[in-house]
């Protein structure tokens, strides 16, 4: 009964739903007009987006299983770490910083109220914010094109963020945002998908998905042996700050300078 018990805790906890059923149990429907009520809201939508992303995969094509088998390791393994380490970090932080009340939150709360924002215009702003954000990570099985039309200019669309998880030299390092595309446009990361240039997926590297391991400490592992070859102190330790690709032989290969010899080369129109 105990063993039932805890994996129905860990398919709400995966869900994320414990606190709207925690609300829907008082019969309190109000609470989801306070912040932890909106919270509570936008919490179980990237998990159900998961799911109905791998139903569909299902549906319309043969499911890679060892990603998939990857996918449910890193998930069983973070909810270790979380168990184990970072509740205790947590919960010991929040201890030894508690009297100075410096959370992101209510950090952000009291500076915007302060500024003359209306908390229920904040809490609209925050829930945009939120579902947004879990929004632009639809798959190609659920939304293939998606543009979304003339928003595609303004907002971050998940054309956009599909770029951002491109390996393509043209792709790397691009669209950050999260809401406005304006933010990318002003740092110079901004980047529209190519319909000829198809995207490709992952890191530059080789990358072996079936391999946990691989997946979850591999580039911890290129990291140090990067650091390890490198001469003096100074070049060990600039591995840590410098961008990805930065060598300490000058042969650098940055995503900004992969990016700009791509564009230098290609003679396509990139918008």
């Amino acid at each position: 009964m105990e063993t039932l018990l805890n994996l129905y805790n860990e398919i709400i906890g995966f869900l994320g739903i414990s606190q709207a059923l925690d609300i829907l149990e008082t019969g309190n429907y109000g609470a989801f007009r306070t912040y932890d009520g909106i919270v509570a809201l936008i919490y179980p939508i990237i998990p159900l987006l998961l799911i109905l992303e791998f139903i569909l995969g299902l549906i319309y094509k043969k499911p890679h299983a060892k990603v998939y088998k990857v996918n449910f390791l890193i998930y069983l393994f973070n909810r270790i770490i979380g168990r184990f380490l970072a509740i205790a970090m947590v919960t010991y932080i929040i201890g030894l910083l508690q009297p100075h009340a410096p959370y992101a939150d209510i950090i952000r709360t009291t500076v915007c109220i302060a500024l003359g924002v209306h908390p229920e215009l904040l809490f609209i702003i925050m829930f945009i914010d939120g579902t947004w954000g879990a929004f632009i990570h639809i798959g190609e099985n659920i939304l293939k094109d998606g543009r979304l039309g003339f928003m595609n200019r303004i907002i971050l669309t998940p054309s956009h963020h599909r770029v951002h998880h491109a390996k393509n030299p043209l792709y790397m390092d691009t669209n950050f945002c999260n809401l406005l595309a304006i933010w990318d446009r002003v740092f110079g990361t901004y980047q529209t998908e190519q319909h000829q240039i198809p995207i490709e997926y992952g890191i530059t590297r080789d990358l072996d998905s079936g391999n946990f391991l691989d997946v979850y400490f591999g580039e911890i592992v290129a990291l140090a042996k990067d650091m390890k070859a490198a001469p003096g102190f100074i070049n060990k330790l600039k591995y840590l700050f410098m961008p990805p690709g930065w060598h300490h032989t000058g042969n650098n290969k940055t995503a900004k300078i992969v990016r700009e010899e791509f564009i230098k080369s290609t003679t396509q129109p990139i918008n």
